[in-house]
């Protein structure tokens, strides 16, 4: 809230804000019958009202809090998304029948109280502009009346980019996407390898079908909707497993896993379950090991992802990619695409050919330049920059300023991480 203050002071002219709920006797009654008691996330998703998918959107919300893809759901933290996302569904209906705007810009799109507004607009026939970060940290993007998450419209995009660039211009700049990648240098978020060391794992023994596998934080695409559902696997947990079970039976192969290094702060059953895997033909290499996610790539003879980018990366350097999930590169002949469990484990002891790198070119070109440069604000890094010359960041006191750097300690991780959803828990109950 005080940054957001501090932002205002930026712009040239005073901000008007003005309290948008406004629900009916009829629209209480409404969020009041809806159910809200539910046995599990899978169960949570089928909830629709209207046309809103709020079951996918509040259980997105609560998978992102706890960074856990099936988390036990408390009753009334979901009885409250439940009410606070319809609150919204409802008063946006509301405001737009009302003052029937041309336009309304809401972020990302994902979440339990953003999708409630690109419902309603959608419901209503209003233009919903979504907006997110861009390509490098020196762009944002808007999307029209869908979100990035769209599989669909973003891969048309994707599409789109490349036959509309210069032939020449197109391959450098997806040149530069790779590359810069590889040397520790992230455009576009936070680089997890750039403390990484030049290392293979212990026995690393190149005689074998070494098969790298790459997996991503489960949570970040657990509850997107049902187009970003994997076909093969339940979740990576599962596939993971089933893979170390059946290489058992198949000679000359070995299985590397590198947890993702996002997961090192990440408590969950998932994440200690795959920290405690073993198997005769496998190797786990931990997300705080400073083995080179890199390094280990370029000396696998192929490489496993669950939708993760360094499946098409592997792509762009030469090496052979299987892709077990669901992710935008899907589609663009990056990587084998196994339709089944077996199909992958029939994969695993091949000697393949890596796929041709055009989709490679394809696919970097749109994450490297999506999106509209800034034109008043600058950033500094991924995470703050300046607006009309005016550093945005909270006015804290003494105190703030003391729990502000026990949040950004890694120390106290599992402190900051309490901390904050009991802070969350106060501050919502005291709206609710």
């Amino acid at each position: 809230i005080s940054k957001r203050e501090e932002g205002y002071k930026a712009l040239t002219q005073p901000v008007q804000t003005r309290r948008f709920l406004q629900l009916t006797e009829a629209d209480k009654r409404k969020i009041a019958s809806v159910k809200k008691d539910f046995s599990s996330i899978a169960d949570l998703q089928l909830l629709m009202v209207d046309n809103f998918d709020i079951g996918y959107a509040i259980s997105s919300s609560i998978i992102s809090q706890h960074r856990n893809p099936s988390p036990e759901l408390n009753k009334k933290m979901v009885e409250n998304y439940i009410i606070g996302s319809l609150g919204v569904y409802y008063s946006m209906l509301n405001y737009i029948q009302k003052e029937k705007p041309d336009r309304i810009y809401v972020f990302n799109g994902r979440l339990a109280h953003p999708k409630a507004v690109l419902r309603a607009c959608q419901r209503m026939n209003v233009e919903c502009a979504i907006h997110e970060r861009g390509g490098t940290k020196e762009r944002f993007s808007v999307f029209m009346n869908t979100s990035i998450h769209d599989l669909d419209n973003t891969r048309r995009e994707i599409h789109k980019m490349w036959e509309n660039t210069d032939s020449v211009e197109r391959e450098a700049i997806a040149d530069e996407f790779y590359t810069s990648r590889m040397g520790g240098k992230s455009t576009n978020w936070y680089s997890f390898t750039n403390e990484q060391k030049d290392e293979l794992p212990e026995g690393f023994d190149h005689s074998k079908e070494n098969i790298a596998i790459f997996n991503s934080s489960e949570d970040e695409f657990a509850s997107i909707g049902s187009d970003w559902k994997n076909t093969i696997y339940e979740n990576q947990l599962t596939g993971i497993l089933k893979m170390i079970e059946d290489s058992e039976k198949l000679e000359g192969i070995h299985l590397y896993l590198r947890m993702h290094p996002n997961l090192r702060n990440v408590n969950n059953s998932d994440s200690e379950r795959l920290r405690s895997l073993t198997g005769k033909n496998f190797t786990l290499i931990l997300p705080e090991a400073p083995i080179s996610s890199y390094n280990l790539m370029m000396r696998a003879s192929k490489v496993l992802t669950f939708g993760s980018s360094i499946g098409v990366e592997a792509t762009y350097f030469g090496k052979p990619s299987i892709l077990a999930g669901m992710c935008f590169y899907r589609g663009l002949d990056v990587a084998y695409e196994p339709a089944n469990h077996e199909a992958v484990m029939a994969l695993l002891p091949q000697k393949l050919a890596p796929k041709e790198k055009t989709g490679a070119l394809i696919y970097g070109l749109y994450f490297s330049r999506f999106g509209q440069l800034f034109r008043f604000y600058k950033p500094i890094d991924f995470g703050s920059g300046t607006f009309n010359g005016v550093v945005v960041a909270p006015k804290l006191n003494r105190y703030q300023r003391l729990i502000k750097r026990m949040l950004e300690s890694k120390k106290l991780s599992e402190v900051a991480e309490r901390y904050r959803w009991n802070f969350k828990k106060r501050v919502l109950k005291k709206y609710v």
